[in-house]
């Protein structure tokens, strides 16, 4: 199966590139494929995104078509084929 993988603001930049096509295998979950983003990308990328969160991911959005990674069953969630997933580093604002 073959998801794409989008990156976003810092994300993109550590990744050199705006977003990919991932081919996993069919029941592969959210976790398995952050795994082999942190196989594949630079350094970096795996120091900053995978090395830095805990299991909830919390303080990185991670989106699986578009609706939040808790909405969809967290890291355990299945993926399937055609499925996109974003990762958005979080944003701060402020007056």
């Amino acid at each position: 199966m073959r998801v794409q993988v989008r990156f976003l603001g810092v994300f993109r930049q550590l990744a050199a590139c705006d977003g990919r096509g991932i081919e996993l295998p069919p029941g592969a979950k959210v976790k398995d494929l952050l795994e082999v983003l942190g196989r594949e990308l630079p350094p970096a990328f795996s120091s900053l995104f995978l090395e830095k969160i805990d299991d909830s991911l919390l303080g990185h959005l991670v989106l699986v078509n578009r609706r939040p990674l808790r909405e969809v069953g967290g890291e355990l969630a299945e993926l399937c084929d055609g499925d996109v997933v974003s990762l958005v580093p979080p944003m701060a604002g402020g007056c």
